[in-house]
């Protein structure tokens, strides 16, 4: 008797255990997914739907920023300059790293861009390392802080 209650223990333990790695592993897509639809929007020009993965506290810096840029309509304008200053820009994602807790979650990223600038043609790129903060509001992830670092090219590194 006292095995079957030990295997039936087992049992639901490893369902239960399935089942929140699974919930897990579905919201740390969830997250990716939110970043790369607003890249999608920004990639297809579309502002709107860029806003609607913003949350209205929305707050950002990068590591030449001597201020906090703080809200939604701050970041709209941002994104609305850069896709008026270029086109095809395209964005991709490395070594995602997810960390959830509760309705939070924290996206660290490698990310990889090329566009071209509208004015001269020119074809540009950056890498650099991301932070993002979510925040679950009804039944979807709005980002709510990001950080931004660029990674020097090689041949701006061995420069410095």
């Amino acid at each position: 008797m006292a095995i079957m209650r030990f295997l039936s223990n087992v049992l639901i333990w490893a369902c239960f255990s399935v089942s929140v790695f699974a919930d897990k592993d579905s919201v740390e897509q969830e997250i990716i997914g939110t970043q790369v639809a607003m890249w999608a929007a920004i990639e297809a020009e579309d502002v709107a739907r860029y806003a609607s993965y913003v949350h209205p506290d929305y707050t950002a810096f990068n590591e030449t920023a001597t201020e906090i840029m703080v809200g939604r309509d701050k970041e709209i304008a941002s994104v609305t300059g850069w896709v008026s200053r270029y086109d095809e820009i395209k964005t991709w994602m490395k070594d995602a790293r997810v960390t959830v807790v509760g309705n939070m979650a924290v996206l660290s990223y490698i990310w990889e861009d090329t566009s071209i600038h509208t004015e001269s043609g020119t074809h540009e790129s950056s890498t650099g390392k991301s932070t993002r903060v979510f925040k679950r509001e009804g039944d979807k992830w709005l980002c709510l802080h990001a950080h931004f670092t660029y990674i020097p090219s090689p041949k701006a590194q061995a420069e410095y």
